[in-house]
């Protein structure tokens, strides 16, 4: 197939096997491209490398090329579409151990990286949700870019809960959908390290659409915490109106244009339940939206509404508290949670002996995956002198992985573990 681009690359080609030009001198040829892709907004190309075994693989030669060609075939991608769109350059892998010198060069140029772990994950997300996954990997790519054509202007009403503001309004499932962004404790990349949502259920998204689909609807509101900019926080427009209320106000709420603006903290299966019918467009749901919640207070909200609804697994709650207490100023549990970080960064991370081998969040226990976090904290860093030993809050002893910063205790912990392992698994 041949197509017929505008502007200063002239005519060049684009053939199925997704060779594009780069260069403005028609000598020389285009780059091959494993995979190119677009919708009406966006273009993604990626670059695919594999092992049959899964062994470290250096990158830097695809880096480079990558990062060479990539200023070239977005200027031709720009002169060839109608309309501008977001561009982003992937590096997909599997069963290839990238260094960490690689992954900062990858960041460094703007490049994203796919493991075959995140692969995987985006896979079941779209058997679960269908074509709506695509906003959650959209969040992900794009993240804090616009979406222009969206429009976000609703009626709400403004109050105060538990010392933060809060914003009460109905919208559209399709709208937020697009604004929304579910973490989950199954993604792997350590960009949402931090994630405590669930996968969401098949299961209760096809009854949820069933109960959609013969008139039922849900009263209970969505509840979401918006991401704002410091330079650029939510703006709402007063409205004048005689009222009784001296807590709250009406205005009109100017919710971000942007993907991965609105975190789902809670009922995430009732808004993907909209995903796959024809009532996203039709319906209205109700919303309350905090702005910036700290990563602590959406985990307590998130465990206190689950809590009462539905038990949460001990190995999730693990997980979750993990990133309560995380830096807290009691060092038990500050401790608490360098350890939990720490078998998850063994268990999540593919240049780990241990990788695959530990359940973190609601992870399916298999032969394989069968290490829980809470026994291997209880009844092994506990009874080590590893980190530390306290009382009353104060430190009595420190250990030899003991540092004085959690972010560097944690990055020492996992390289002594990782080689101790190594140490065992090749002997």
């Amino acid at each position: 197939m041949w197509l017929k681009p505008r502007g200063r690359f002239g005519e060049r080609p684009i053939w199925s096997g997704a060779q594009i030009p780069y260069a403005n001198n028609p000598e020389i040829p285009p780059r091959q491209i494993d995979v190119f892709c677009f919708d009406d907004d966006t273009v993604l190309i990626i670059e695919c490398k594999s092992s049959e075994k899964r062994k470290p693989r250096p990158l830097q030669t695809i880096i480079n090329d990558f990062a060479n060609i990539k200023s070239g075939i977005s200027r031709y991608i720009n002169s060839f579409f109608e309309t501008r769109k977001k561009i982003k350059f992937i590096i997909a892998t599997n069963n290839i151990i990238v260094s960490q010198n690689d992954i900062n060069r990858i960041k460094e140029n703007e490049i994203l990286l796919f493991t075959q772990d995140d692969i995987k994950y985006y896979e079941q997300l779209s058997s679960h949700l269908g074509e709506a996954s695509k906003y959650q990997l959209f969040g992900r790519i794009f993240s804090g870019l616009s979406i222009p054509s969206l429009k976000t202007k609703v009626p709400a009403i403004k109050g105060k809960m538990g010392g933060h503001t809060y914003y009460s309004f109905s919208i559209q499932p399709e709208k937020l959908l697009k604004l929304s962004y579910i973490l989950h404790s199954t993604v792997t990349s350590e960009e949402s390290e931090g994630a405590y949502q669930r996968m969401v259920s098949k299961s209760r998204l096809k009854e949820i659409e069933v109960f959609l689909n013969s008139n039922g609807f849900f009263p209970n509101s969505i509840i979401v915490n918006v991401i704002t900019q410091k330079e650029n926080p939510l703006y709402s427009d007063p409205i004048k109106a005689n009222h009784d209320s001296n807590i709250s106000d009406l205005c009109v709420l100017h919710l971000p244009k942007s993907y991965q603006s609105a975190f789902i903290i809670d009922g995430q299966h009732r808004l993907y339940g909209y995903s796959n019918t024809d009532w996203k467009y039709k319906n209205s749901i109700p919303v309350v939206a905090f702005e910036n919640l700290p990563i602590e207070t959406q985990v307590k909200m998130f465990v206190d509404i689950n809590h009462k609804q539905k038990s949460v697994s001990k190995n999730l709650l693990t997980t979750i508290m993990a990133d309560l207490k995380w830096g807290s100023p009691i060092y038990n549990d500050a401790l608490f949670a360098v350890k939990s970080k720490l078998l998850q960064r063994l268990g999540e991370r593919d240049d780990s002996p241990l990788y695959r081998r530990v359940i973190v969040g609601e992870n399916k226990k298999s032969d394989l995956t069968c290490i829980t976090l809470d026994y291997i904290i209880s009844y092994g860093f506990n009874k080590s002198s590893y980190f530390a030993k306290t009382q009353k809050n104060k430190l009595v002893s420190t250990g030899p992985l003991w540092v004085d910063n959690y972010v560097d205790m944690l990055n020492k912990s996992y390289q002594y573990f990782k080689h101790v392992f190594e140490y065992v698994k090749n002997e």
